[in-house]
């Protein structure tokens, strides 16, 4: 009885896992693929929320066990934003993001980390885990990115503060669900929309069907013509179209400036020139 308990539990974590975005609350290194050990994940975690906390930026490392339906350049981007990464209401920090099948890795920056990791420091450090993933020591790899950002964070001067953004905030949807399961959510529903689509067609064809005159076909109009024949006793014009000129009148919308409401902004980002195959 017991197995079946969790058996029908394990079940239900799966199927809501397919609808509902995780949550990375507490947590700095996640490991979706299983490629570290318990001890491994801990240790790693320990040194990451400790940069963390005392520099106010979040370091993260991501094992995922595919792209979920990301492309290369959305893929680091797409995981910060889902898994709701992020140092305080500016969400602030660097990720380094793993996909073990295929294996692919890139970075990413946000907020006020985003100053300081450049494009050109995402590319050193995308370059600096490259040696360990060749070889699949997970480990090294996510130690040596946890590393560097320290001292990039130090060198750097950085100091946490919550950036304006003008551009508006990533859909919640988008930002809440991946590609994959979007994918996944569309053809659950799709034989339920077809059976629908086709109910529909059938009562439309019918109720035309019954609307049909089924008496034959007639090769004169003699019988639909009054014998007096047809006189035409008024006359009336009609305006089959109207034609409507519109002007817009722009609205003021004050300033513009967003940042509120703890959503991400798109050019609250900083990219690496393109992640590494590996």
């Amino acid at each position: 009885m017991r197995k079946r308990i969790l058996l029908i539990a394990a079940s239900l974590c799966f199927f809501f896992s397919l609808f509902f975005p995780i949550s990375a609350s507490g947590s700095y290194v996640m490991d979706e693929a299983g490629v570290l050990s318990s001890d491994e994940l801990q240790e790693l975690n320990r040194k990451a929320e400790q940069i963390s906390e005392e520099l106010e930026c979040g370091v993260y490392v991501i094992f995922t066990g595919s792209m979920k339906g990301y492309s290369d350049s959305q893929f680091a981007k797409g995981i910060y934003v889902n898994y709701s990464l992020g140092w305080g209401n500016g969400k602030s920090g660097v990720l380094l993001a793993i996909c073990t099948d295929p294996g692919y890795e890139d970075c990413t920056a946000y907020g006020a980390a985003a100053d300081v990791f450049t494009t050109s420091q995402l590319d050193d450090l995308n370059d600096l885990v490259m040696e360990s993933l060749y070889s699949r020591d997970w480990y090294s790899a996510a130690e040596s990115f946890i590393n560097e950002s320290e001292s990039v964070l130090r060198s750097s001067g950085y100091t946490y503060y919550e950036p304006e953004y003008t551009d508006p905030e990533i859909d919640a949807r988008t930002a809440q669900t991946t590609p994959e399961q979007r994918r996944q959510e569309w053809l659950n529903t799709l034989p339920l929309t077809a059976l629908i689509s086709l109910a529909i067609a059938l009562i439309i064809a019918f109720a035309m069907r019954s609307q049909l005159k089924t008496t034959g076909r007639k090769r004169e109009a003699r019988n639909y013509i009054s014998r007096n024949g047809m006189h035409l006793t008024a006359m009336h014009d009609y305006f089959m179209y109207r034609q409507t000129s519109r002007t817009r009148i722009p609205r003021n919308n004050g300033s513009g400036s967003g940042g509120g409401g703890g959503g991400y902004h798109s050019s609250g980002f900083s990219s690496s020139s393109g992640g590494n195959h590996f």
